[in-house]
Formats: structure tokens, sequence, C-alpha cells
């Protein structure tokens, strides 16, 4: 999936906190695992990237650091990454349920199930990030 393209709406980025002050090496691997997924259809999308991404259009990732999975049903997915994965980076996450590559809107509220947290890894090395729907 080289040269995703992967569309942020500016809501994302009004809702990432600042930065992390951990200046920390880069981690080698980790596995996050999506929850509270409604629906069964489309995909979730998952990136890990800096805080703050401020790009109102189009932007592209380095696969290592993007995916897509099918949904199957309600619940959890989980996806592997590795690579250079910065400890300030957070987890952006989509539910992507009609596989159109954005995060729609109604009007300034996000149609979809979405997450922007913090990349916190537990001790077992997952990353485990809870969707928020607003419908």
């Amino acid at each position: 999936m080289k040269g995703i393209i992967i569309t942020v709406i500016a809501v994302i980025a009004l809702l990432a906190p600042g930065c992390s002050d951990n200046k920390d090496s880069g981690i080698r691997k980790v596995k996050v695992r999506v929850t509270g997924i409604h629906g069964s259809g489309g995909s979730i999308m998952v990136m890990l990237a800096p805080p703050g991404i401020e790009a109102v259009g189009d932007f592209r990732i380095n696969e290592s650091l993007a995916t897509v999975v099918p949904v199957s049903g309600r619940g959890t997915i989980e996806c592997v990454f590795e690579g250079e994965i910065l400890p300030t980076y957070y987890v952006y996450a989509i539910h992507d349920a009609n596989d159109n590559n954005i995060l729609d809107m109604n009007g300034s509220t996000p149609a979809e199930g979405f997450a922007v947290v913090p990349l916190t890894i537990d001790k077992h090395g997952i990353a485990t990030v809870g969707l928020t729907y607003f419908q």
C-alpha cells in the first residue's frame, strides 16, 4: 500500500492534544488494537504520525506507518507497525464505513468513528485505541 493517501479533516488536528515531552529514541515494533468498532462494513484506517497534523487535504504516509484493515464485524481489529516509531507519535484511526478514504462529516461533527490519541504502549507492546462515534 505504498503511497497510501489518507485525507485528514481539520477536525482531527483540532482534537489532537499537544506534544509529549518524551524524547526517547524510536520504538521498533508496536501492535495497535482498535476497539469499539460499530457496524460491519468498510475499513479501519490506522496511522502513526506526529501530533497536531494540520493538513486539511491529502498527504502521503509511508506504508510502514499506515494501514487499512477491512471490518468484518463489530468489535476490535489489530495491526502491527514496524520501523522507526517515535514515542511522541499519535495513533490516528478512522472507521471509513463507506471506503471513500476520508472521515465523512455531518456539518462540523464526524459522521464516522475516529480516534486521535498519544501512542501509549502497555507492557505487552500493545497500544489500545477506542473509536468515538457521535451518531
